[in-house]
């Protein structure tokens, strides 16, 4: 509110500057326009009084001096009384003159105010439920016995071959399995198909999954030389091939 105050100030006065300049600029345009004829006059009566004396009679010579005479002393008065006016006896400047308020306002008004908090005395009431309602809140959960837990078959997946000696499960629910015999490692799809196979140099004993890099390691078992192969999921196929001295020891990336 303030600021739109302010600004509503100052255009009133800029509309106040520019109505007493263009009416200043009018009074001197008329006096200039004025003064302007009159010069052309006299700068005839010059030329008049020039010819008279060169081609002129005495007579008519006298007669003419005589008529320029009264009507220079008509524009001798007319001059006079407009030096006499206020407009050229007066000198004109411009000013601008500060309200008086706003002075007061400037050496007066310090701040706008001052911010501070302001306490209340308030009510605070604490109530302590009873222990069978707040026992309500709490869900209550049914034993159940280990005998009276049903089992559910939820996939069957054929393995196709036999000696499998690891086997993980992966993220995305599909699962891996190791093939002694056939120095292979499988990948089955949640649909309990293959979805791809590594042939291993080795024969494969145990398997886990490395989420760090997604990846497969797999130790070997009853090779003459024992290693740790890793399987690169995306590419499907052998990432690292590394030799180790422990034998038939699973692979873990869990971190304690």
């Amino acid at each position: 509110m303030i600021n739109i105050h302010l600004d509503n100030l100052q255009e009133d006065l800029i509309k106040q500057l520019y109505a007493v300049e263009e009416k200043e600029n009018s009074k001197i345009h008329q006096l200039l326009s004025t003064l302007e004829k009159k010069e052309i006059e006299i700068a005839k009566y010059q030329r008049n009084t020039a010819y008279i004396k060169q081609y002129a009679t005495d007579l008519q010579l006298f007669l003419s001096i005589k008529k320029i005479g009264e009507d220079v002393s008509s524009k001798d008065e007319f001059l006079n009384s407009l030096f006499q006016e206020e407009n050229l006896k007066n000198d004109h400047s411009l000013e601008f003159r500060v309200n008086t308020a706003i002075q007061s306002i400037i050496s007066d008004i310090k701040s706008f105010g001052d911010v501070r908090i302001e306490d209340k005395p308030c009510e605070i009431v604490l109530t302590k439920k009873k222990t069978n309602q707040a026992q309500t809140m709490v869900p209550t959960v049914q034993s159940r016995s280990i005998t009276n837990i049903k089992l559910k078959k939820h996939k069957t997946i054929n393995t196709l071959g036999g000696y499998i000696y690891g086997s993980c499960m992966l993220p995305d629910d599909r699962m891996a399995f190791t093939y002694i015999t056939e120095s292979a490692v499988r990948v089955f799809n949640t649909k309990a198909l293959k979805d791809f196979e590594v042939k291993i140099p080795c024969e494969p004993f145990d398997i886990v999954y490395n989420n760090e890099d997604n990846t497969l390691a797999v130790t070997s078992g009853g090779s003459v030389k024992q290693r740790i192969i890793i399987i690169d999921l995306h590419r499907k196929q052998i990432k690292k091939n590394n030799f180790t001295r422990f034998v038939k020891f699973w692979y873990s990336t869990d971190k304690k």
